[in-house]
């Protein structure tokens, strides 16, 4: 994936740049999350694990459906690569509804 600077990007380019960076972080986050929790107790990794892997999924299910509003090729955007997690989030939802 190419990293987009420069100008800003119009709503489709910037919702699907949203959409990778959401895809981006939770795979990373699985990946870490399943080798931080392999070598814990298993009554932690049941609780901690599954309530992030939960969160992680929703996270998932929202950048399917920004890619299914803005179809294209996605690039990743070094704005949105420095926004933090919870504002990602937010935009991805604003993305879905259609009200970014």
């Amino acid at each position: 994936m190419l990293l987009a600077q420069g100008a800003p990007l119009d709503v489709p380019a910037r919702c699907r740049a949203v959409a990778l960076r959401i895809e981006r972080t939770s795979n990373i986050a699985v990946s870490k999350l399943e080798g931080y929790y392999a070598s814990e107790p298993q009554a932690v990794q049941d609780a901690a694990f599954l309530r992030r892997v939960r969160e992680l999924r929703a996270a998932q299910a929202l950048a399917k459906a920004i890619r299914r509003a803005y179809p294209g090729q996605a690039y990743r955007d070094a704005q949105v690569d420095a926004l933090p997690w919870a504002t990602v989030i937010a935009e991805g939802e604003a993305c879905r509804d259609g009200t970014r």
